[in-house]
């Protein structure tokens, strides 16, 4: 290895690691030397010169002091500078719109939901007159606003920040990213799919055991007196690290894959559904028979540790979890597959958007970090 590629290695690292520490601190809303130094398998030295760079930079303050575990003396809480500035992490699923308000150390300002215009054209200047008016309300919160992800239920284009696709919209190619730096100017502007967003908010829960797992979304559509599943979107975790695919599309569930003829679930089904201790009706048990085919196809494509259930359908109901994993149990092993655990969502309501938030805020990093 000559000079040049040793010097690119060493700042690759160098990076990585500072990366590591902001994720860390605002995973955990403030950690000590010691146990960021555990988390990461940094050495002490390491850690020390790295969190004394962010604080002479002022990108890490320090708090409260912290008990100490064995051997150790009392720590003091690190985290990140908050005054640094905010973002915004809004996701639509289906008519309704979650929005939060983040500060650069992860902690949530504010947060609330409006109803979504079928218009997407008319969002940019919906945001903008909502933020106004939150400022007159409550002041403007410490530091600029940095960015704005905003997650949907699109195909998108990344780079170009357009939706490329969308059936709830009904547009395409749509320019939404450039919409919205006209009447923000100055800020990150982040244009993603919802399902992604959401296995982020997954991600980052700090009840989520694994970086290895896949991630089925499920959206609904309002019918007469019920609801019924649409919009089907898988997204895959190795090690922590979302698999986006080559055209940032992977997931979107087409052809076979595709659950069709959805079941009728009933307003007390659905009560029913997004309540842990709720009864398993009939028609729950058919919703849970009637994925259960796209459940193994994807699980024996993937392989993954476990599958999270989540989305605007908001899986919660226990027995129902219980039956869809006997059931993907017995169809796995009779293949001789290993049993893959099928578990619901963590992440609380208003967290989808913030796991877009996040998703901005790691993209912000690199300015903390160079």
């Amino acid at each position: 290895m000559n000079d040049s590629q040793k010097s690119l290695n060493q700042q690759s690292a160098a990076y990585y690691n500072r990366q590591q520490v902001l994720k860390l601190l605002r995973l955990h809303h403030g950690l000590s030397r010691v146990r960021l130094s555990e988390l990461t398998q940094l050495q002490n030295s390491t850690m020390s010169y790295i969190i004394r760079d962010f604080i002479n930079r002022g990108v890490v303050v320090e708090g409260a002091k912290l008990e100490g575990g064995a051997g150790y003396k009392k720590q003091t809480s690190l985290r990140v500078n908050p005054e640094l500035g905010w973002v915004i992490g809004i996701v639509v699923q289906n008519v309704y719109a979650e929005l939060v308000k983040v500060d650069y150390a992860g902690e949530i300002i504010d947060s609330c939901n409006f109803e979504v215009d079928p218009d997407i054209t008319t969002l940019p200047m919906y945001l903008k007159n909502r933020l106004e008016n939150w400022f007159k309300e409550k002041g403007c919160p410490p530091g600029p606003l940095k960015g704005i992800c905003l997650g949907l239920p699109a195909i998108v284009d990344h780079n170009e920040g357009l939706i490329k696709s969308s059936s709830f919209f009904n547009v395409q190619n749509y320019p939404l990213a450039a919409e919205m730096q006209s009447l923000f100017p100055g800020t990150e502007i982040m244009i993603d799919n919802d399902a992604r967003q959401a296995a982020m908010a997954e991600l980052v829960h700090k009840d989520t055991v694994s970086g290895d797992f896949l991630f089925y979304y499920m959206n609904y559509q309002k019918v007469s007196k019920g609801v019924k599943p649409c919009s089907f979107s898988s997204v895959m975790f190795v090690n922590g690290q979302m698999i986006n695919g080559m055209n940032s599309s992977a997931g979107e569930l087409s052809g076979v894959l595709k659950p069709h003829d959805p079941p009728f679930l009933s307003d007390q089904d659905w009560v029913d559904l997004q309540n842990p201790e709720g009864e398993l009706s009939p028609a729950m048990m058919n919703l849970g028979l009637w994925v259960l085919p796209w459940l193994e196809a994807l699980t024996c494509y993937s392989d993954p540790e476990c599958v999270v259930m989540g989305g605007a359908l908001n899986w919660q109901n226990k027995k129902l979890f219980a039956m869809i994993n006997e059931y993907l149990s017995n169809r796995l092993q009779a293949v001789g597959k290993a049993s893959v655990s099928v578990c619901r969502a963590n992440s609380p309501v208003q967290s989808v958007a913030y796991g877009a938030s996040s998703s901005l805020l790691e993209h912000l990093a690199k300015e903390l970090i160079n």
